[in-house]
């Protein structure tokens, strides 16, 4: 018996050594991959036909090693037959009772031992949460594989939130004069009152979106998504809250980064150092999916057939695979003073957006719904669901050059705004984010049409030149003669009316408005 529980022990140990040493030796192969930059500014261009050239050795390899990897993972842990609705109970167990434990007013309750008669009541929270985030690590008994899982889950959302985020708040506290810091103070109220309006958001989303009409379920189906989503998604929400209650956060802080996108400044830059968004998800995401790993954790994002706003977090994931996330918002606060993250500006807006990305449009044109198939054929379209661009560039850029004033610019879209600055930004950029990780899984053959695929307003075609591409007459030879991969661009025969509604459509999905969501919604509520 012991014996056999060491081997499945150093079995799961060496399962995780493999994947985490394919992430870091293997993720900087991607960083060679066409920028969302150099494709926004040829789709930008509004050429009628272009294409776009990658080394096909790249796909080759990065394929090559991940079966290498597959098969590695499957031979370190024989897959058993676990049943998975019992692992799903054993560990929103844990999580329920360390809500329960969290929530307690240990004022009353265990003083002795919780709390002693000198230290203040946030000390007293701070001892709490040690206990609750020791107690919630018994998923790792429960689910080995969430524990690695769960730590690359942290590094990939550290360059573009995390990190943004912890520095803008640094650097704008240390700004803010004494008398213009307006601090609140977390309590119970506050945390309930965040999740009933997550969950109303979500609510919402799911008539309608910036993206057109949502394909409506059944109150059944619907229902069964609202139960699970809460606890799938919102859990994480209400556990982090409650342990932050006693703690203040500085409003003005909060204010000055949503109109000076500070953070959203700060993840541009990183991005740009070291890998965007899109590369970085999608090397963790199809990780995640890996045989046996899938199991312990992403496949709690993935219970459910299909998607709606409710299965929707920062971005998707399964509950077990935000532990360090959890453990970071939480000692941020009670150690280092540091509001969390899930409070943040931009994070509240990349959760809106993701809400929007989990929803199934009846518009179902130019790729629009490229990650709601991913729900539904669970093994293709890894991509990313868009990482919002906050439109606070655009907001100083008019202030600065006194083209718009502050409320005016609020009411106004980017294109209304580029036409009065010098700003490059237009819908075409926006959804040309988009289009660069829908180009990552055409290239590494995880699209749902590896082949051909409608992207916007144009039509992707993609092959290996020297093997049957139509413009393989046209090009020059390449020098080198070694194969790449061809996308080839082309513009739909859709008609402008057609072609500037997708645009406008993937531009909203990667800046969600709430009002316009709701403005929505109330106009679909009266037409129908």
């Amino acid at each position: 018996m012991i014996a056999k529980m060491l081997s499945t022990l150093l079995g799961y140990c060496r399962g995780s050594a493999l994947i985490c040493d394919f992430f870091v030796r293997n993720i900087w192969m991607l960083k060679d991959l066409p920028s969302p930059e150099s494709i926004a500014a040829l789709v930008a261009s509004r050429k009628p036909n272009f294409e776009i050239v990658v080394p096909e050795s790249l796909p080759r390899a990065y394929n090559r090693k991940f079966e290498v990897l597959r098969a590695g993972v499957v031979q370190c842990l024989p897959r058993t037959r676990r049943n998975f609705s019992t692992s799903v109970s054993w560990f929103f167990l844990v999580r329920l009772f360390c809500i329960f434990i969290a929530a307690l007013d240990f004022s009353f309750v265990g003083h002795e031992l919780i709390q002693d008669t000198t230290s203040t009541p946030s000390a007293s929270g701070d001892r709490v949460a040690t206990y609750v985030l020791a107690a919630s690590a018994l998923q790792f008994v429960i689910l080995p594989y969430s524990f690695h899982v769960s730590l690359l889950h942290l590094l990939v959302l550290a360059i573009p939130l995390y990190v943004p985020h912890y520095v803008a708040v640094m650097a704008l506290d240390a700004v803010v004069p004494a008398w213009a810091a307006v601090s609140y103070t977390l309590t119970t109220p506050f945390a309930c009152a965040f999740v009933v309006a997550d969950l109303l958001v979500c609510w919402l989303l799911c008539s309608v979106t910036p993206k057109g009409v949502t394909v409506q379920r059944d109150n059944a189906t619907l229902a069964t998504h609202m139960a699970y989503g809460f606890l799938n998604c919102k859990t994480y929400s209400i556990l982090v809250l409650l342990l932050a209650r006693g703690h203040s956060v500085n409003v003005t802080v909060w204010v000055l980064d949503a109109m000076l996108g500070v953070s959203a400044r700060v993840a541009d830059a990183t991005s740009r150092l070291l890998l965007t968004w899109g590369t970085i998800f999608y090397h963790q995401h199809r990780l995640a999916h890996l045989p046996t790993v899938y199991e312990e954790a992403h496949k709690f994002h993935h219970y459910l057939h299909d998607t709606t706003p409710f299965d929707a977090h920062v971005y998707g994931a399964g509950a077990p695979e935000e532990w360090f996330s959890m453990v970071l918002e939480v000692v941020g606060l009670t150690r280092y003073g540091l509001p969390p993250p899930l409070l943040s500006y931009g994070i509240i807006r990349q959760s809106i957006a993701s809400k929007i990305g989990h929803t199934r449009s009846v518009f179902a044109a130019g790729g629009i719904n490229h990650h709601a198939d991913h729900h539904t054929l669970h093994r293709k379209n890894f991509g990313c669901v868009p990482r919002h661009k906050p439109r606070s560039r655009c907001f100083l850029w008019c202030h600065q050059s006194s083209a718009c004033d502050i409320y005016e610019l609020w009411k106004q879209d980017w294109s209304d705004c580029r036409q009065k600055t010098a700003l490059s930004f237009s819908s075409r950029v926006l959804y040309a984010r988009f289009g660069s990780t829908v180009l990552v899984d055409m290239l590494f053959g995880t699209n749902s049409n590896n082949n051909v695929y409608e992207l916007g307003p144009y039509t992707v075609t993609k092959c290996t030149r020297g093997t049957g591409c139509a413009n393989d007459a046209a090009s020059p030879s390449d020098a080198s003669s070694q194969p790449v991969v061809v996308f080839s661009f082309s513009l739909t025969n859709r008609n402008e009316h057609e072609k500037s509604d997708i645009e406008a459509r993937l531009k909203d999905y990667y800046n969600p408005s709430l009002l316009s969501c709701l403005q929505l919604a109330v106009k679909q509520f009266f037409s129908a």
